[in-house]
């Protein structure tokens, strides 16, 4: 058993101890630094969350229980164990998560968490349940839940959190007429956009004074070339002008 320390992207202060099976030195080419870096997929309370490896532990055996890593989400370290002591200065002098820390120095869209939804395993039975507990009918989560058979993530995670259902949800899973299931999910990342300016031949490479004969001609010279008659204010030109003087210092 390999331990490791492990950076959960979560709003918690402290690092986490986990463990590795015995063969992932060699699968990860024989080394305990190629660990180091690399995103993990580990139990967090009652979900999974990302987490990052910040060192291996040299101790084999721990006096408490050790919690297994579900899987090693990449095949390179993300970043080098050089940069950890940073990670850690950060985090101490900012008073920030230190997992957060990481999931900030990182791309975006690399953090995997969980969610539970709810599951209808057998109508029957849950229709059955639901006179037998005196469900109402008309029950919004209960009638959704028997017409499509799966509750979407965020109803889930409502219902899940009142304790007026716990125990009734608890039956219900006893008696196998639905089941909570606990799926993974990705950041969701847009894509980002941003002005940029070029100089394009159809402008003159000169600054011009407005009111100039030089500014006459540039706007001449302007309008000219871009054709259809189109022609620019004084600022628009006044705006160019700057633009290609800065390209030509």
């Amino acid at each position: 058993m390999i331990l490791v320390e492990v950076a959960v992207a979560v709003p918690v202060k402290q690092s986490y101890t986990y463990a590795l099976a015995d063969d992932a030195l060699v699968h990860y080419r024989q080394s305990v630094t190629d660990l180091v870096g690399r995103r993990v997929f580990v139990p967090f309370g009652n979900r999974q969350a990302t987490g990052y490896i910040l060192q291996v532990i040299d101790e084999e055996k721990t006096e408490f229980k050790v919690k297994e890593v579900l899987d090693v989400l990449d095949d390179a370290p993300l970043f080098l164990a050089d940069m950890v002591p940073l990670f850690r200065w950060i985090a101490r002098y900012y008073h920030y998560p230190i997992g957060i820390v990481v999931k900030t120095a990182l791309p975006a869209g690399l953090t995997i968490g969980s969610v539970k939804t709810i599951r209808l395993i057998n109508k029957k039975r849950f229709e059955l349940a639901a006179k037998e507990f005196s469900i109402p009918e008309k029950s919004g989560w209960a009638k959704e839940l028997a017409e499509k058979s799966v509750l979407s993530a965020m109803q889930s995670k409502r219902i899940l959190s009142l304790r007026k259902h716990k125990k009734l949800l608890e039956t219900l899973v006893e008696k196998k007429c639905i089941d909570i299931e606990q799926t993974t999910t990705r950041e969701r990342v847009k894509k980002k956009y941003e002005v940029c300016y070029r100089i394009s031949d159809l402008f003159p490479l000169q600054m011009v004074q407005p009111g100039s004969n030089r500014w006459h001609k540039a706007k001449e010279d302007t309008s000219a070339r871009a054709g259809k008659g189109k022609d620019y204010s004084q600022s628009e030109i006044k705006t160019i002008c700057y633009i290609s003087e800065i390209a030509t210092t």
